[in-house]
């Protein structure tokens, strides 16, 4: 009973139990009902804050968006309104400029009338100036075409030639020189600047340029110019002599017509043409006419054989056909001086060098002597007037005795002296250069030389004058010039200690020209002076041995020349019945030159 009891007791207690289990799951469920209620509500309300929030923002951005249209709309009336400003304006300005092109318009047909006044004005002008400028450039052209009885001297830059109009036609440029229509040039230089050349002939021409060259790192023949700028220019070396130069400054021009040989102290620098002093010869040679070229052949002058010589010597004897065989030199009022490197006898058929002086003075004091003898004979008060550069008698000999025509005086202005060992060196030279004697007979020599040294030798030697700057005188030109072009271009190559061989014959070198003393001289010029006439020579050669030869006297005396050299001899007639003008007048140093005094000393190159 008690068991009984016992399990109704728990069953009581079990059924109790899952009552209060089952209520207690339904209060939770209840509970998690009310709280999922309450978290729905929640969200809900969530959800309305979030549309609410939602609403407000679009709201906002509405009234954002009405905000910016509106200022868009603002911004559009703005841009309208300037837009229609801009468009007033630019009305405004177009009306203005309009107006402006209407004035403009008037102010050049205004412009244009007056223009086409002082067109017309002008060309008149220009028509008489024209006229003027073509009477002056005749005349101009009559001066430059010379017929080669005149030298001129170069222009400086910067420097007024002369203010006297009659000595301007002695000055000259190489533009000048040069002219127009140029064919083709031969040049010749001891020194040259690739870039002058090019500058002052045309481009499209060709040139031939012969130079000096050294012969330690250099050989004779033709130079390769490796700039294709100068493909047009072809530069040649000569052979050469040991311690010899060329120094030869001959141009050849062709032209259409005509050649123009070219013969100077300068070298193809710019310095030489344009700042320092030089002395030109040039005279033109016209082309062969057919029906004259039998007998102009005939009778060449010596002139067209020094040329080919020269081109020969130069191994160009291709180029005589260009520069020589085409031209008639029948007309040379100059006669051509070569100096050829090496050993020359006096009997050789073509002379050189000091030679060749001696061999071209004989034969005109042998004119002269002919008639002097036939105008006496005529007329014994008169003497000849007649001008007889031509060399007519060329091929004759004829003896003239030693006290005939004795010259006056011998004077030498050059840039460079050379080495003289002893005073039989300067006397050669002084009887060459006088044109003395040659004679094939000895005996007839001895008799002659015993004369002369009965009569004066001494005054054979006193002829000569050397004319070069003096220490003096060239410190007095530094000291009072900032800069002194050229005078790197002075020697005087005497030894101190052998001086006095040559002290009795130097002269002052001055400037004859006052706008020109500060330049230095360049120019080479020989001038003998003789009662008839005088004869100049100038052209490279300097008074040095090297130049014009170093005689040894042996049974045919031979002449060795080191340099080659190239010069022209004028003759000019002393008329006492005319009043013309004498070239000693335009000579580019002082003459007759002044002594130097006992102290002092010649101007020695301090570079060297």
């Amino acid at each position: 009973m008690n068991s009984n009891n016992s399990e109704e007791i728990m069953l009581q207690n079990a059924i109790y139990n899952s009552l209060n289990s089952n209520q207690n799951e339904n209060k939770n469920q209840n509970q998690n009902q009310n709280q999922n209620q309450n978290q729905i509500q929640n969200q809900n309300q969530n959800e309305i804050q979030i549309e609410n929030q939602n609403q407000n923002q679009n709201q906002n951005q509405n009234q954002n968006q009405n905000q910016n249209e509106n200022q868009n709309q603002n911004q559009n009336q703005n841009q309208i309104q300037i837009e229609n400003q801009n468009q007033n304006q630019n009305k405004n300005q177009n009306q203005n400029q309009n107006k402006n092109q209407n004035q403009n318009q008037n102010q050049n047909q205004n412009q244009i009338k007056n223009q086409n006044k002082n067109k017309i004005q002008n060309k008149n002008q220009n028509q008489n100036q024209n006229q003027n400028q073509n009477q002056n450039q005749n005349q101009n052209e009559i001066e430059i075409e010379t017929d080669g009885k005149i030298f001129f001297q170069n222009k400086i830059q910067n420097k007024i030639q002369n203010q006297n109009q009659n000595q301007k036609k002695y000055f000259i440029s190489l533009k000048e020189i040069i002219g127009k229509n140029v064919k083709k040039v031969l040049l010749t230089s001891f020194v040259y600047d690739i870039d002058f050349i090019f500058s002052s002939f045309p481009k499209n021409i060709p040139i031939y340029l012969i130079a000096d060259w050294n012969q330690k790192i250099q050989k004779p023949g033709e130079k390769e110019i490796e700039n294709e700028k100068y493909k047009n220019i072809r530069l040649f070396y000569p052979p050469k002599m040991k311690f010899g130069y060329f120094h030869s400054k001959i141009l050849l021009l062709v032209y259409e017509t005509k050649l123009r040989v070219v013969v100077s102290s300068a070298n193809l620098t710019f310095e030489d043409w344009n700042l320092i002093g030089q002395v030109i010869w040039f005279q033109d040679f016209p082309l062969f006419q057919k029906e004259k070229e039998d007998s102009i052949k005939n009778t060449i002058t010596n002139f067209e054989t020094q040329l080919n010589l020269f081109l020969i010597t130069c191994k160009l004897y291709w180029l005589i056909p260009i520069f020589v065989s085409p031209f008639d030199f029948s007309l040379a009022n100059a006669q051509l001086i070569f100096s050829i490197p090496g050993n020359h006898r006096n009997f050789n058929t073509w002379k050189v060098g000091l030679f060749q002086l001696n061999d071209i003075v004989q034969k005109f004091l042998s004119i002269q002597f002919i008639q002097n003898e036939k105008n006496s004979n005529e007329n014994p008060n008169e003497n000849s007037n007649e001008n007889s550069n031509e060399m007519k008698i060329e091929n004759q000999n004829i003896k003239i005795p030693f006290e005939k025509f004795p010259f006056d005086s011998l004077m030498f202005q050059a840039s460079s002296i050379g080495k003289y060992d002893n005073q039989d060196r300067i006397h050669d030279f002084i009887t060459h250069a006088c044109g003395k004697q040659i004679y094939e007979n000895q005996n007839q020599k001895k008799e002659d030389e015993k004369k002369i040294s009965n009569s004066n030798s001494n005054s054979n030697i006193n002829l000569l004058k050397i004319v070069y700057p003096s220490q003096s005188i060239m410190k007095k030109l530094i000291q009072n010039f900032e800069h002194l072009n050229g005078i790197g271009q002075l020697f005087f190559q005497q030894e101190s200690s052998a001086y006095s061989i040559l002290k009795p014959f130097m002269y002052e070198c001055v400037s004859s020209i006052f706008s020109r003393q500060n330049i230095i001289l360049h120019s080479k010029i020989l001038i003998a002076e003789h009662p008839y006439f005088r004869y100049y020579c100038i052209g490279s050669h300097n008074f040095s041995s090297s130049a014009w030869g170093k005689i040894y006297h042996d049974r045919n005396s031979k002449l060795v020349i080191y340099n080659y050299e190239t010069s022209v001899i004028l003759f000019e007639m002393k008329n006492k019945k005319e009043e013309k003008e004498e070239l000693t007048n335009f000579l580019p140093f002082t003459y007759p030159p002044s002594k130097y005094e006992d102290e002092d000393l010649p101007w020695r190159n301090p570079f060297f």
